[in-house]
């Protein structure tokens, strides 16, 4: 039974279903063995390491979905974007857009003829994946897109952002380029063979209220609207976007990924039709399993019945490095016994 797509089309399940942000990664030891051996962008690119990578948290934990391992960035490469990951700092972009001429210069690419090693990952995937686990695609927005490619990489203050897309012109011209090339990503993934595909909104927290609905719903909305006619499942992750609960309703996301500091049961109560995912703190993780256990019931306890029947676990965001394995145990066998 593939109690992922079950509770997404609200059809029985015979347990609550549960993945983890980030599953296949830098808690693993037997991530951090290949990832010895090879660099973020060669683990990405080389279909056969990622598919080893994808399946290296179902070969350890009972878990409901296998998420394709990539990048949130991975689109950027072919637009002309230096993008390099370091250890210790993250992804590093040597030639950040800083006015129109840069944008002007980005590079229209095909996936099929770009990316296709997320084809051969895909194709490997759905070949070992048991028929019950089905396979999750993902990116960034494009405002979270566009907030790296500005910035050099990651930013406390955005300030560069913010000093770009003030203007519109400029606004207008990058996030359109993104959200179409955004579009033709997602679907190049969906018609690969995946079975799902989650958008990582990682910066429009730092957005008011009022600025996101200028500087990112309109993009946002528009991949929501290019990817929905292949009817495949969507959902929108949203960090630190409790001031943007909103937005899930307004893009029609199937799924609303919600981090920890959002009231579960107050946002279910004001969305019923939007399946929820989440939303654990990942620090949590960290006090070891009987907090682990404690802090997943009391998030579970406080949904009714039918609220729990709409409710795929999850955590608030990416699982983080050094998270104790007895711990991710422990939170998978809880949630599937509650």
């Amino acid at each position: 039974m593939n109690n992922f797509l079950n509770v997404i089309k609200r059809k029985n399940t015979d347990r609550m279903p549960i993945w983890i942000m980030r599953q296949a990664g830098r808690y693993l030891p037997e991530y951090l063995e290949i990832s010895s051996k090879h660099t973020f962008l060669e683990m990405c690119h080389n279909p056969i390491l990622a598919s080893e990578i994808t399946k290296q948290p179902l070969d350890r934990f009972d878990l409901d979905a296998a998420i394709l391992f990539s990048d949130i960035l991975t689109p950027l490469i072919p637009m002309g974007i230096e993008l390099d990951y370091l250890k210790g700092t993250g992804p590093v972009i040597s030639n950040p857009i800083k006015n129109q001429n840069d944008v002007d210069n980005l590079k229209n690419f095909s996936p099929k003829e770009k990316l296709n090693y997320i084809q051969e990952a895909i194709t490997i995937l759905k070949k070992d994946l048991p028929d019950d686990i089905p396979l999750l695609g993902f990116c960034g927005s494009p405002f979270t897109l566009a907030s790296y490619m500005i910035e050099g990489g990651s930013s406390k203050t955005y300030s560069e952002t913010f000093k770009l897309l003030g203007d519109e012109k400029i606004r207008d011209s990058l996030l359109n380029f993104l959200a179409d090339h955004i579009v033709e990503y997602l679907n190049y993934k969906i018609e690969s063979g995946v079975d799902a595909v989650q958008i990582f909104e990682s910066s429009g927290g730092i957005l008011s209220s009022n600025q996101f609905k200028e500087m990112a719903l309109p993009y946002l909305k528009k991949v929501f609207k290019g990817i929905k006619n292949l009817n495949k499942p969507v959902s929108l992750y949203i960090h630190n976007g409790c001031h943007l609960v909103d937005v899930y309703g307004e893009v029609d996301a199937d799924i609303a990924s919600l981090d920890w500091r959002i009231n579960l049961r107050k946002f279910k109560d004001e969305n019923p039709n939007i399946i929820t995912q989440g939303n654990l703190n990942p620090s949590t993780l960290f006090a070891g399993p009987k907090n682990v256990i404690n802090e997943t019931k009391t998030i579970l306890d406080s949904l009714t019945e039918a609220q729990l029947k709409s409710h795929i676990f999850n955590l608030g965001h990416g699982i983080l490095p050094k998270t104790p394995i007895e711990s991710v145990e422990a939170l998978i066998d809880f949630v599937h016994q509650y």
